[in-house]
């Protein structure tokens, strides 16, 4: 019983978090830019459509499972994505970039 209720719980946040970002892409616009440096804005769009039927799909027992291995698996491709980004930028401006932004050169 408290699984479901969490489960419940953690599939609204996700939802709660997809659906402001499609409702005000511009505040979520500067963390996508870091992983999605190029059509930043369609990445917004498409990263709260993805979170919020996630988190609608966690919320009911019956699409919990295929929901779960959907989140998991944009999880992956977000990461890989970001992996990929920090080492472009590496080569090509010559400095390493950490998820905050920060700068430091190579040595």
């Amino acid at each position: 019983m408290r699984r479901r209720a969490n489960a419940r719980v953690a599939g609204l946040v996700l939802a709660a978090i997809g659906v402001a970002q499609l409702a005000n892409p511009h505040l979520f616009d500067p963390l996508a830019r870091r992983v999605f440096p190029r059509r930043t804005r369609l990445q917004t769009y498409v990263n709260g459509a993805v979170l919020t039927l996630v988190g609608l799909g966690i919320r009911l027992p019956r699409t919990r499972g295929l929901a779960t291995i959907v989140g998991v698996g944009y999880a992956a491709h977000v990461s890989r994505r970001a992996t990929r980004t920090a080492r472009r930028a590496e080569r090509t401006l010559g400095y390493r970039t950490s998820a905050l932004g920060d700068a430091s050169p190579l040595r």
